[in-house]
């Protein structure tokens, strides 16, 4: 399979995510136009400005100069690609109006990490416009709907993959669930001793009631490079984690690849399609809704000898979310559909 990737100059975990993971499957060849330098090594410095200090995806892939990346769209038009993809339909709505989708041969993939709702900004509005007046001219009834948790007018032009997939977009054909991922080479290969209970940044503000946490951790950032990030972590029996924009984010993983169980809070809460998906109370993880809730589930695991169980089972959930899975479960359900 041969994918074109329509990147964004914004850094996002899906995004990058899906890219790392295309990149890195057997069976695809996939060109990243505009090449996405944040996510190459030779870019690593550079990754360090991002988001979450570079943490984790951004400068791991090798490589990425070989890419010919010269006239895409006409090569597209012209049956080079298998499958067409945009990295972050949500911030790409004036290429997305620019594209003929009638004229492309192949299959299109829409990909939305974001965690809050479509809102067109200023800058934004006159391809808002054109694009109600375009979908008016060939009869759609669907308009980009202001406040919507999905970017309408992609619906009815491929396949729509959904980080935050709640109840109302449950409902809604053709939106596949897509959770966060992480690179393969992040999850230790092995049980680091653990010398502390929690982690020690700590954003979860209900569990500074807990004196473990209040005494020894801070809501604060603390550490400049993920080496001291990771070790931190690994070190800590238990990691606690919350929603935050939305119920995804890197943490969960970070904490399950070094071999610390997650501790999630009101975890319970979540919509079932939505991202994180597997992650199980007293099974892989503890979910809790109170510091009292959580103080207790801790002592039942230790008490019982069920640390080394839960440990295991979070590194063997985080082991089936890498890049490369989230990455095949697109390519798998264009080719499932294909099939058919």
């Amino acid at each position: 399979m041969k994918v074109l990737y329509l990147t964004t100059d914004y850094t996002e975990y899906l995004q990058d995510q899906v890219l790392i993971g295309l990149k890195r499957l057997p069976d695809v060849t996939c060109v990243d136009v505009p090449r996405k330098d944040v996510v190459y090594a030779a870019h690593e410095d550079a990754a360090e400005d991002v988001h979450g200090g570079g943490f984790t995806v951004w400068g791991t892939l090798e490589g990425g100069d070989d890419v010919d990346r010269e006239a895409p769209f006409e090569r597209l038009e012209d049956g080079e690609f298998d499958l067409l993809v945009f990295g972050n339909v949500r911030r790409e709505t004036d290429l997305f109006e620019r594209v003929d989708f009638d004229a492309v041969p192949c299959p299109v993939a829409f990909l939305d990490g974001e965690d809050e709702r479509y809102e067109p900004t200023p800058r934004s509005a006159v391809a808002f416009v054109r694009e109600a007046l375009s979908r008016r001219r060939r009869g759609m009834e669907v308009m980009p709907a202001v406040g919507s948790a999905l970017y309408e007018p992609a619906l009815d032009e491929g396949y729509y993959f959904k980080r935050e997939k709640d109840d109302a977009v449950a409902a809604r054909a053709n939106v596949h669930p897509i959770p966060f991922s992480i690179p393969a080479e992040k999850i230790r290969d092995e049980r680091p001793e653990k010398t502390q209970t929690f982690q020690t940044h700590v954003q979860c503000e209900p569990a500074y009631e807990l004196p473990e946490v209040r005494e020894n951790c801070t809501t604060r950032p603390v550490f400049d490079t993920e080496a001291a990030y990771y070790d931190d972590i690994a070190a800590s029996r238990y990691g606690i984690t919350m929603k935050k924009g939305g119920w995804e984010c890197m943490r969960h993983y970070e904490i399950a690849a070094n071999w610390t169980v997650p501790c999630f809070y009101e975890l319970d809460d979540k919509p079932a399609e939505c991202a994180p998906h597997g992650l199980r109370d007293l099974e892989n993880c503890l979910s809790f809704e109170t510091p009292r809730e959580l103080r207790r589930k801790i002592g039942y695991v230790e008490t019982n000898d069920l640390y080394g169980l839960l440990q295991r089972n979070a590194v063997e959930w985080v082991r089936e979310h890498t890049c490369v899975d989230a990455a095949r479960s697109v390519s798998d359900t264009v080719r499932r559909d294909a099939d058919e």
